[in-house]
């Protein structure tokens, strides 16, 4: 509760209440045996790194010919039924492989010193307890920012948003520690906290370039960084000269540190480490995806369709996916250019009037912390949307932000609800429904190996997810357009701390 207006912020009670529901959930992730995991690949990328370090070959090289040979043991004991050849290429950018190392440097023998399997478990362990590392410098992170974003706020409601936070990612268990996605999702915190904070904006660039080499995805919040980055203390009016400039200056700022951080890996590594982007343009229509909804539904209309496991995800076929595939990237495209025009606006309404108001050097993101924070979430939510992949981890960069959202009283918890609702489907379809639905036990061990086409349950529950996703992505939209409509409006304070308070 709030008393005479005055900030309630959590206190040493309240923080004992939130560590030992964060002990509790954590312990049970990290004790409970994994169905799936994704470590396994992580670790065999560092020890084919230090096999390749020890045969003088560059580390690109060594996987293509362990590929090979992979295929060439399939082949000879008959269990080739497709191509290997997209394993090649890694999926991941270079920033991201330097990183799987990081746990084997805490390991006391080296891969190669043990056997493989001794080497992967012990990887294993050292891994996910960085991330519930990670994870706990998250939740310390979501406690400042909503502090920082809403200092009125009672300390029941900002208590509430970190319990939903740890239920959300307690319900995503089975990805929590065992995908990279933890570590965007602190790195995308970071660059919000710095972002919004009183330091130059430089540095929050520097963090979201690093997310950026980390991860590609970061590069949809580029307009969000450059417009949050902005004067708040004058009227913005994009197509003039000066604020054009200020525009493209910011934007190539953060094209530069992008550069800088990619560029020393590059030359470590050669033209090998660019081969991910062909990795992901050659990916097809993921079964999970909004686009795979069409032949899903289709299919009991008489449409054929065919699903089959590449590029590390069952992928659909069928006489519509072809176009569904080439619409993702301009679908996008569209979607994010509407939603800048949408930030430009409420920058533009926000600031108006705004001359001598405010103290020299504040930023727009300083003043309406809130509402940057609001559309960094809905341009990611929107990229998951359009994109031609939804694997259920990428849940896990929109929850701390999906926890900020400037939203009150039933709407805010009616948010919440929905987004529980969306992680805990995303849970049962994977890995659950893959492993009884889609992968038959009974099928012999092949090379890719051999899927079932998806049962009525699982399609009934990919599309109930996809919907609730794109009707909540939806409302956050319509959200935020009848914000940048309605004028200057609740969220024009003064200055940051009382325009953040006002920004919800």
């Amino acid at each position: 509760m709030q008393a005479a207006g005055k900030p309630t912020s959590l206190s040493g009670r309240h923080y004992v209440f939130v560590g030992l529901v964060f002990a509790a959930s954590r312990l049970f992730v990290l004790m409970v045996p994994l169905p799936v995991t994704d470590v396994g690949i992580y670790s065999r990328y560092v020890r084919e790194h230090e096999a390749a370090s020890r045969e003088g070959e560059g580390f690109y090289a060594y996987h293509a010919r362990a590929i090979d040979k992979e295929t060439d043991s399939a082949r000879a004991a008959g269990r080739l039924v497709g191509s290997l050849d997209e394993y090649k290429d890694v999926e991941y950018p270079p920033l991201a492989v330097a990183f799987m190392r990081l746990p084997a440097l805490c390991l006391r023998q080296p891969a190669g010193a043990v056997p493989d399997k001794v080497f992967d478990e012990q990887y294993r362990v050292v891994y996910r307890w960085g991330m519930a590392a990670v994870d706990g410098l998250i939740v310390v992170l979501v406690a400042w920012l909503a502090r920082r974003l809403f200092p009125l706020e009672g300390a029941g409601e900002q208590g509430l948003r970190l319990l939903i936070y740890l239920a959300g990612t307690t319900v995503l268990w089975p990805l929590l520690y065992d995908h990279l996605d933890l570590v965007l999702a602190l790195l995308l915190v970071v660059a919000l906290g710095l972002l919004v904070s009183r330091l130059h904006y430089a540095w929050s660039f520097a963090v979201l370039a690093a997310a950026v080499n980390f991860k590609l995805v970061p590069l949809v919040l580029a307009p969000v960084w450059v417009v949050g980055s902005l004067p708040a203390t004058r009227p913005l009016v994009p197509w003039g000269p000066r604020q054009a400039g200020r525009l493209l200056a910011r934007g190539a700022l953060l094209a530069a540190l992008v550069l800088a951080v990619f560029l020393p890996l590059y030359a470590a590594a050669g033209g090998d480490s660019l081969r991910f982007f062909r990795y992901h343009a050659a990916r097809g229509l993921e079964v999970e995806s909004l686009w795979a909804c069409v032949p899903l539904a289709l299919q009991y209309l008489g449409q054929p369709i065919v699903v089959d496991y590449s590029y590390g995800s069952v992928n659909v076929h069928s006489p519509l996916t072809p176009l569904l595939t080439r619409l993702a990237a301009p679908v996008t495209a569209v979607l994010l250019a509407g939603g800048t025009s949408l930030l430009l606006l409420r920058a533009r309404r926000l600031t108006a009037g705004a001359d001598g108001e405010r103290p020299a050097g504040t930023t727009l993101a300083q003043v309406y912390p809130a509402e940057l924070g609001c559309y960094a979430l809905l341009f990611l939510a929107v990229f998951v949307c359009a994109n031609k992949v939804f694997s259920p981890q990428y849940l896990l960069w929109l929850a701390p932000l999906a926890v900020l959202v400037p939203l009150q009283g039933r709407h805010r918890r009616q948010f919440l609800w929905a987004f529980l609702l969306i992680c805990a489907l995303s849970t049962v379809v994977a890995p659950f429904l893959f492993l009884f639905d889609i992968i038959d036990p009974t099928a012999p061990d092949t090379a890719p190996p051999s899927i079932r086409a998806p049962s009525p349950r699982f399609v009934t529950i990919v599309l109930v997810r996809n919907l609730l996703f794109l009707g909540w992505t939806a409302a956050l939209a319509a959200y935020l357009a009848r914000r940048a409509f309605a004028g200057a409006g609740p969220g024009a304070g003064p200055g940051p701390q009382k325009g953040a308070a006002r920004a919800r």
